[in-house]
């Protein structure tokens, strides 16, 4: 544990008495130390809102497709760009902060959508996702970053799927097979 204590800054030191140091006394430590990470770095970390509905959700059926309108929103002043630079500095080239939207069943393990996007104030998407069995599902739709830690979010949803209409050409193929 010693170890741990001595990673801590030295500014912030004298003020720990334990090796773990809460995010919420590292932040208010940025105030009153001067640090390798400076309040410049940490204004640029993302406040994200993430909200979102699924479209039509008595007609999900199972093996078609379903739509989920996503919408964040950034914390930014209203005349405010925000910078979407990141603060990399080992990183070899310039680095702008992305975003993937995904949606899973965790229980299954199963990934049903997947988007890649840039969140400047503010994004709506239509992510369409295939659930392929019926019933009833618990999903997760994780906003995560590829930039910053700590940030990730990953609500949960339920969804009741509908048994799926079976297509008549299927059953037809199935009797075209060759049988030996």
């Amino acid at each position: 544990m010693e170890g741990v204590r001595d990673s801590v800054p030295s500014c912030w030191r004298s003020s720990c008495s334990s090796a773990l140091v809460p995010v919420v006394f590292v932040t208010l430590a940025v105030d009153s130390c001067r640090c390798r990470i400076g309040k410049s770095q940490l204004s640029h970390y993302p406040n994200l809102e993430l909200s979102f509905e699924v479209e039509d959700p008595e007609n999900v059926t199972a093996g078609a497709p379903s739509y989920v309108i996503v919408t964040v929103e950034r914390d930014v002043d209203e005349d405010e760009e925000p910078d979407l630079n990141v603060h990399a500095p080992f990183y070899p080239a310039e680095k702008t902060e992305n975003w993937w939207l995904v949606i899973g069943e965790e229980k299954t393990k199963t990934l049903l959508a997947i988007k890649r996007v840039t969140i400047a104030k503010s994004l709506k998407a239509r992510l369409e996702m295939v659930v392929p069995t019926a019933g009833k599902h618990e999903l997760t739709l994780f906003l995560m970053s590829d930039s910053y830690v700590g940030v990730d979010q990953a609500p949960t949803f339920e969804v009741e799927v509908a048994e799926g209409e079976e297509d008549e050409d299927d059953d037809e193929e199935d009797g075209d097979a060759v049988q030996e």
